[in-house]
C-alpha cells in the first residue's frame, strides 16, 4: 500500500510539472508574440523616422539651393552691338556688367579689342576676338573678371607697341577665371600682381594652340621680325595667390609656333594650407620659330618656377601634379627658383625628334631635359623643401638619355624611367591623356 501511494505521488507530481512546463510554454510563446511585435514596432518607427530625414533633408537641399540662387549677385547684361567688324580703338568697359555675343577686330597691335577699366565684376561670355597686339586688357584697375567660352585668333603683328600678341593681359588681379576658351596664335593669359597679397585665378578647361611671341620691332628705322617671351599662362608677382591651372590643351607646332616657357610662375607663391596648382594638363611642343633659330639663344620649355626674388618673395607652395610633357625642347618641368615646391605624378617624355625626322639639336641652342631643379639667382639665398616625387620620365639627349639633368636645392625620388623613348611614346602617352579626361568638355562648349 505504501508502494501504490509513493507511486501516485510520483506521478501526481509529473503531472504537475507537466502542467507547468505547459504554462511556462505558453507564457514564453506569449512574450516572444509581444517581443515580435514590438520589434516590429520599433523598426516602422525607425523607418518612419528615417523617411522623415530624408524629407527634411531633401527639403533642406531645395531651400539652400533657392538660397544661393537668392544671394548669387546679378550682374547687368550691357547692351551693345553684336558685331564690331573693325576696331580702330578700343572697346572700353568702364563699369561692371555682362558684355556677350561680341565679334571685336583689332588689326592694329596698339589697339587691344577690350580695354577694361574697372575693378567691377566684369563677365565676357560668347565673344571673339581677333587681335595684333592684346585681346583682353587691364592695366589700369583691379581685375575682376570671368572670359568664358570665347575665342581667340592672332592677326599679323604690326610694330608700333613693344608687346606681343596676348589674349589676356589682365593685372592686379581679385578674382580671375578663364575657362572653355580657344585661342591660336598668341599667348594667352599673363599677369602681374606688383608684388599684391591675395587674389584668385583660375584657368580651366581651354584649348590652346600655336603660343607665338613673334613680332615686329623697328631697328634704326626699318621694322624686322623679333619674339617676345609668349606664355600659355605667365603668373608674376603674387603673394598667398590662390591659383588653379589645370584641365587645359596645348598643343605648339615646330614651325607655326614660338614660345617661351608654356607655364612661368614668376616671384609668386601660394600658402602652405593652399598651395598652387599647377595639374592634368597636356603640354605638347615648346620651340622658337625657324626664322629666330639664327640668334642661337632659346630659354623656353614646359613648365617652370622662376624668379629672381629673395627667400620672401621667391616662387613657394607650388604643386605641379598629374601633367603630360611631351616634346618640349629645353626642358620638361624645372625648378630655377622657389621653396616649397613638389612636383609629383607627372609624365615627361621627349625622343628628341623633330616631325621632319630631324634631332632637336639640329636647332641652334636647343637642348632636351626631362626634370631639373638649379638656383638661376643667388638673391634667394637656400632653395630648400623642394621634391620631384613619383614622376614617370623618358627624354633622348643626343644619343644618350637626359632624364634629370641637374638637382640642386631639390630631391628625385620614385622617378620610373621608361626604357626606351620613341615617338610611339610620345603619341601613347597622349592619347592617354586624351582617354582620361574625354568627359571634360575643352575648349568651346
Amino acid at each position: 500500500m505504501e508502494n501504490l501511494t509513493a507511486l501516485l505521488t510520483e506521478i501526481q507530481q509529473a503531472v504537475t510539472a507537466r502542467d507547468e512546463n505547459e504554462k511556462l510554454k505558453l507564457e514564453i510563446n506569449h512574450l516572444n508574440t509581444i517581443h515580435a511585435a514590438t520589434v516590429k514596432g520599433l523598426s516602422d518607427e525607425l523607418n518612419r523616422a528615417n523617411n522623415t530625414i530624408k524629407t527634411l533633408e531633401a527639403e533642406k537641399k531645395t531651400l539652400s539651393e533657392r538660397i544661393a540662387v537668392l544671394e548669387k549677385p546679378v550682374h547687368p547684361v550691357v547692351p551693345q552691338p553684336p558685331v564690331v567688324k573693325e576696331s580702330r580703338e578700343p572697346f572700353r568697359i568702364t563699369k561692371g556688367g555682362v558684355y556677350q555675343n561680341l565679334h571685336i577686330r583689332s588689326a592694329k597691335s596698339e589697339v587691344a579689342c577690350i580695354e577694361i577699366a574697372t575693378a567691377e565684376f566684369v563677365e565676357i561670355t560668347n565673344c571673339s576676338f581677333e587681335l595684333a597686339g592684346y585681346g583682353i586688357k587691364n592695366h589700369s584697375d583691379k581685375t575682376n573678371l570671368l572670359v568664358h567660352n570665347c575665342s581667340f585668333a592672332a592677326l599679323p603683328h604690326t610694330g608700333n607697341t613693344s608687346s606681343p600678341r596676348r589674349c589676356l593681359s589682365v593685372n592686379n588681379v581679385i578674382a580671375l577665371t578663364v575657362t572653355n576658351n580657344t585661342a591660336e596664335g598668341c599667348g594667352f593669359v599673363t599677369t602681374n600682381g606688383n608684388g599684391q597679397q591675395g587674389g584668385k585665378i583660375s584657368i580651366l578647361y581651354n584649348d590652346v594652340k600655336n603660343v607665338n611671341g613673334l613680332m615686329l620691332k623697328t631697328v634704326n628705322g626699318i621694322k624686322e621680325e623679333s619674339r617676345a617671351h609668349a606664355n600659355f599662362v605667365q603668373v608674376m608677382n603674387y603673394k598667398a595667390v590662390e591659383a588653379e591651372i589645370a584641365y587645359n590643351r596645348v598643343v605648339n607646332e615646330y614651325g607655326s609656333s614660338d614660345v617661351e616657357d608654356n607655364v612661368n610662375v614668376y616671384n609668386s607663391r601660394g600658402t602652405a594650407a593652399n598651395p598652387i596648382k599647377i595639374h592634368h594638363n597636356r603640354i605638347s611642343g615648346a620651340f622658337y620659330h625657324p626664322t629666330q633659330e639664327a640668334k642661337k639663344y632659346y630659354s623656353g620649355g614646359g613648365i617652370i618656377t622662376d624668379g629672381d626674388g629673395d627667400y620672401s618673395t621667391a616662387p613657394a607652395y607650388i604643386e605641379i601634379f598629374s601633367n603630360v610633357v611631351t616634346e618640349t625642347g629645353n626642358y620638361g618641368i624645372g625648378f630655377a627658383a622657389g621653396h616649397h615646391l613638389k612636383a609629383s605624378d607627372n609624365t615627361v617624355i621627349n625622343a628628341g625628334q623633330l616631325p621632319d625626322g630631324r634631332s632637336y639639336h639640329a636647332i641652334p641652342s636647343m637642348n632636351t631635359s626631362g626634370i631639373w631643379s638649379n638656383p638661376q639667382s643667388t638673391r634667394q639665398g637656400a632653395m630648400d623643401n623642394n621634391v620631384f616625387e613619383n614622376n614617370t620620365v623618358g627624354v633622348n639627349y643626343y644619343d644618350k638619355r637626359n632624364d634629370i639633368s641637374i638637382m640642386k636645392g631639390a630631391t628625385a625620388t620614385g622617378t620610373r624611367h621608361l626604357p626606351s623613348v620613341t615617338k610611339a611614346d610620345e603619341v601613347k602617352a597622349i592619347l592617354e591623356w586624351e582617354h582620361q579626361h574625354k568627359d571634360i568638355k575643352i575648349g568651346n562648349l
